[in-house]
Order: structure tokens, then sequence, then C-alpha cells
């Protein structure tokens, strides 16, 4: 699933998951990581924010898009803390939903990508 966002208003952009026509869709399968891809030509400015809420509105990212490089690719690893443990599951976020990006602190027409894979 990749989104290709740009920043309209007050550095913010909101896209639903959709298909090549733009018609929302459901994603279905567990999250396993996220890249998150600035614009080269209008980066979006240092320390932005992404979210992806599903229909109940929690972050699947869970946390993982916050404070972004405007200058550089980071790839993230999904994960889970098990019941306030410290240990960390990777992969353990299964979805089935219409997903929202949701973009902020990103400023005025920039542009970036977001790419979740999953099986």
């Amino acid at each position: 699933m990749e989104w290709d966002w740009l920043c309209t208003h007050l550095g913010a952009a909101t896209q639903n998951s959709a298909d090549g026509a733009g018609n929302a869709i459901k994603v279905v399968g567990t999250l396993t990581h996220v890249t998150f891809t600035p614009s080269a030509t209008v980066a979006p400015s240092a320390s932005y924010d992404v979210v992806v809420v599903d229909e109940a509105g929690l972050d699947v990212l869970v946390g993982l898009g916050a404070n972004l490089s405007a200058s550089a690719t980071t790839t993230v690893a999904i994960t889970l803390t098990d019941s306030g443990a410290s240990t960390l599951h990777s992969g353990v976020r299964t979805v089935a939903e219409v997903l929202q990006l949701q973009v902020t602190n990103a400023g005025d027409a920039k542009r970036g990508k977001v790419r979740i894979y999953f099986t």
C-alpha cells in the first residue's frame, strides 16, 4: 500500500487507502514495516509527523511516524509492546479495514510517500 501525499493546507494532508481510481479500499493483512520518503524537490519540514489510522481511529503505526527526517528515507518495523512489557513483537498488527493517512507539521505544498508492507 502506498500513498503519494501532498500537503495543501497548514502543512497537513489526509487520504484514505484507495485503488488506482481513488476508491476507498480495505487493507487486509499483517503489517510488517513502513517506509517514509520525503520528496527530493519539495521536501516536508523537518520532524514532520505521519499516522495511519484504522476505522476505530487507532494509529496502526503505533507512533513510528513521529518526527521524521525531511531529507532521508526512514524504514521501520511495525512493532507492538506486549501488555506493557518491554518485549517487542514484530509484525503483529493485523488489519482488515480502510486505513487513513494523516500527515501533519510538513509545511504547505510539501510532498512525500508512505509505503506500508504487509503479509
